[in-house]
């Protein structure tokens, strides 16, 4: 059923005051750093690699993630702490932790002081998308690295990968113009069958539009200099998220260039398709006896059973803009502590904090040069006895007082 989210009650101050982390990937997003992720965006949609074989830009400084309540006006004045850095995307948010996934690396702090208390660094660490905490071990986050195609568990006691999955090693080897795609050393299971070529006659044979199934490139993913990892051309999937299921033993991801949502089972690395024909999905999670999926390009969230059947498309792409340029783009929606869902569109810069059930919202600006990522909140501990946030609060007013 498709629902038109300007027939929805806009409301006052529906979820405004919410204890958040927002993650900000770069304070200055520019209109030609938009245009030029569209066109490549474009590119690999449409098979032209002429487009797709741009270089790789720079990573981008300027991020911050902050830990503030949400006000009408997007002030970050009441904010309890603001931790600057490259290109933060994911971040895990609890009570007593909290866990940033920046371009490379992964930096965890204390969630009421922002005392940071460790980084974590890891060559397979490339364009960080999403970090989600493990239901079961408190000391564990499932980290999406998009730039390197994989999905890793690390413990942030140790530092060490827990569990991994490839994209590449998992049914999903070849790029859209069926070049097979192989990690280093992983050669052997391809003798005989297909042509291992060097990146250089890779690239020939994609621009000339010579059939490319019998030949394939490997890639040492421990070794990839540029911080966003993988080039456009190299990449099958694009996974830009990965959270747990119901319990640890699946994980929910979304693909971007596969334009789907999926479960993965932890014990063998099988997918299960949960739905199709997304464009440019993000940020699949649970959300009553289902899930809540964006699909981003097409500027709708959905609302899916426990099967993946949609039974809800909402759709934001009728609201007013100020400007009619620009790509639909609804980023990630997640669930606030207050039973609301939060949704950023990026093309309208505004988070609608949103009622499904009673149709109800309020919307929240952002400023136009920031690439807003992430809304998580900050879930309240079962232990009546842990209330540090209303302590905070009412330090941090009776400072301003």
């Amino acid at each position: 059923m498709r629902i038109d989210f300007s027939s929805f009650k806009k409301v006052d101050n529906l979820g405004v005051g919410s204890l958040v982390v927002l993650a900000v990937k770069n304070c200055n997003h520019s209109k030609a750093l938009k245009d030029r992720s569209h066109e490549l965006d474009e590119g690999h949609k449409n098979q032209d690699y002429s487009k797709i074989f741009m270089e790789l830009r720079g990573q981008i400084d300027d991020g911050f993630v902050a830990l503030t309540p949400l006000l009408p006006n997007f002030s970050l004045d009441h904010a309890f702490w603001k931790i600057e850095g490259k290109e933060p995307r994911g971040v895990a948010v609890r009570f007593d932790f909290t866990v940033i996934g920046f371009v490379d690396r992964l930096v965890v702090l204390r969630t009421n002081t922002g005392k940071i208390l460790k980084e974590i660094e890891n060559p397979l660490f490339r364009n960080i998308h999403s970090v989600n905490f493990s239901k079961n071990n408190p000391m564990r986050v499932l980290v999406c690295c998009t730039g390197t195609e994989s999905i890793l568990e690390i413990d942030i006691g140790t530092g060490n990968v827990c569990w991994e999955w490839f994209a590449w090693d998992n049914g999903f080897n070849t790029n859209p113009r069926g070049l097979t795609l192989v990690r280093l050393g992983k050669e052997s299971a391809y003798k005989n069958k297909i042509f291992i070529i060097d990146h250089k006659d890779a690239k020939k044979k994609l621009l000339s539009k010579d059939p490319c199934d019998k030949h394939a490139i490997s890639i040492d993913m421990g070794n990839i200099e540029n911080l966003l990892g993988l080039e456009k051309w190299q990449k099958s999937v694009d996974p830009n998220w990965a959270t747990y299921g119901c319990d640890d033993q699946t994980i929910l991801a979304t693909f971007l260039y596969r334009g789907v949502a999926v479960e993965i089972s932890r014990n063998d690395g099988t997918v299960k398709t949960l739905i199709s024909d997304l464009n440019r999905p993000h940020g699949l999670i649970k959300y009553e006896d289902g899930y809540v999926v964006s699909d981003t390009r097409n500027g709708a969230v959905l609302i899916l059973d426990k099967e993946g059947k949609k039974t809800k498309q909402v759709d934001f792409s009728n609201l007013d803009s100020h400007s009619n340029e620009g790509k639909e783009w609804i980023q990630n929606t997640h669930q606030l502590d207050c039973g609301l869902l939060a949704t950023i569109d990026s093309k309208r810069n505004r988070i609608y904090l949103w009622n499904p059930i009673e149709k109800t919202y309020s919307v929240l600006p952002f400023p136009e040069n920031y690439a807003l990522q992430s809304v998580r909140t900050v879930y309240r501990p079962a232990s009546p006895t842990i209330n540090w946030w209303e302590t905070l609060w009412k330090n941090e007013r009776g400072q301003q007082e």
